[in-house]
């Protein structure tokens, strides 16, 4: 197994400890430099996108 460190995106130190969960059911770090401007972060941001695929095609068409 490989553990991959965590770092604060905003100061990069990996000073950072788990602290809670998102709605999405994403891990939520909390960065612990107390002079990071960066309170808490998640590691991977993703969105889902509705697209509609029939009008996508069309786009794609043209």
């Amino acid at each position: 197994m490989v553990l991959e460190p965590i770092c604060c995106p905003a100061c990069h130190t990996p000073d950072v400890v788990k602290n809670g969960k998102s709605d999405e059911g994403k891990q939520r770090y909390r960065c612990r430099n107390t002079k990071c401007s960066r309170a808490s972060f998640i590691r991977d941001y993703t969105y889902q996108v509705s697209v509609d695929h029939k009008e996508l095609r069309q786009g794609l068409n043209r």
